[in-house]
């Protein structure tokens, strides 16, 4: 009986480390530049889809397209502390398409996100050229797309 009580001792210990270190590793992603803070931040985010044209020696124009993604959560939920923890490789995912991704709080002030066609959190926001590509809403639906291993962000957000 000493046995199984200190083999259910050491489970409990491990498992609240485990939860110590999550917490933690979310509340310090949280606090990066992976996270936006203020509704300045938001806007001037979505500013960066913007639509750039580069014009060769040889007088041809090449236009691009830029591509960003927002989820917004509610910051205390345990899907935004599983998003931040699996949002470096959503990162590299999207870098790899050359798509900006980030995580927005919305409790955010004077955020209103029916201006971006979103009615729940959490909502994820495409935006191409300034203006919303896509709006996806509900945790099963965006973790669907974030648990994927598809390299092809776009694709799967097609999907819905």
């Amino acid at each position: 009986m000493d046995f199984q009580k200190f083999a259910n001792d050491m489970k409990n210990k491990a498992k609240e480390a485990f939860d110590k270190t999550v917490q933690f590793g979310a509340e310090q992603i949280a606090g990066s530049s992976f996270t936006l803070e203020t509704l300045k931040e938001f806007e001037d985010f979505i500013g960066e889809s913007k639509q750039t044209t580069f014009t060769k020696e040889d007088g041809t124009t090449k236009i691009y397209d830029h591509t960003v993604i927002i989820i917004v959560g509610d910051e205390k939920s345990d899907f935004f502390k599983e998003a931040l923890i699996q949002f470096p490789i959503l990162v590299t995912k999207a870098f790899s398409q050359n798509i900006k991704l980030k995580l927005a709080k919305s409790e955010m002030e004077n955020l209103d996100l029916s201006k971006y066609k979103a009615k729940n959190t959490p909502a994820l926001l495409m935006f191409t050229n300034e203006k919303i590509a896509k709006v996806i809403e509900g945790e099963e639906n965006i973790e669907k797309i974030t648990k994927s291993f598809t390299m092809d962000i776009v694709s799967e957000i097609e999907k819905y």
